[in-house]
């Protein structure tokens, strides 16, 4: 395991111990990631950055995390070290916050999709209440479409509903209505 205080050159604050924190700021953590799964992290970060910097949300500050790795020995990739709960991104003018996917899902759509590129299990906003206010990703299936993966299949529902403006259903199963189009 590697302890690592940034990702990208970022620093990481755990925006989840005061209340009021959340999506604003935070407290810096260093935390300990299985090396493969940094490696991942490192490279998805580097690019998100790029995309933000690039689309003109100016200079990327913190990233902000509800939690990365836990202590014990659950079944959960985090107990293993391999997953990280983004909350949001400290931003010049206006933070990203992972529950803003109802005002923003454009941006939203193209962190997720950057997200999707690096890492097979993505859990967003709209897979269950438990994922409303943030990503949850890990390394524990393999990265590519599945259309037995709700996850995936809600991804590729919200790109066609919000992107291409099609009136389709957002349920996460791959059916005729998702398939036809």
């Amino acid at each position: 395991l590697v302890s690592v205080d940034q990702i990208a050159n970022r620093t990481i604050h755990y925006d989840r111990q005061r209340e009021g924190d959340y999506g604003v700021t935070g407290v810096p953590i260093r935390p300990f990631l299985e090396e493969k799964f940094l490696a991942s992290c490192e490279a998805c970060f580097t690019e998100l950055i790029a995309l933000l910097e690039a689309k003109g949300f100016g200079p990327v500050g913190s990233i902000l995390t509800g939690g990365i790795a836990r202590a014990g020995t659950g079944a959960s990739l985090h107990h293993k070290n391999r997953a990280f709960d983004l909350d949001g991104i400290i931003l010049p003018d206006g933070n990203w916050v992972a529950d803003t996917f109802p005002q923003r899902p454009h941006m939203y759509l193209a962190i997720e999709a950057v997200l999707r590129r690096h890492f097979g299990t993505v859990l967003s906003y709209d897979y269950n209440a438990a994922h409303e206010d943030h990503f949850h990703f890990d390394d524990g299936t393999a990265i590519g479409f599945n259309t037995m993966s709700k996850s995936r299949v809600q991804f590729v529902q919200n790109v066609i509903f919000f992107v291409y403006h099609f009136q389709i259903g957002r349920d996460g199963v791959w059916g005729p209505e998702t398939s036809g189009l």
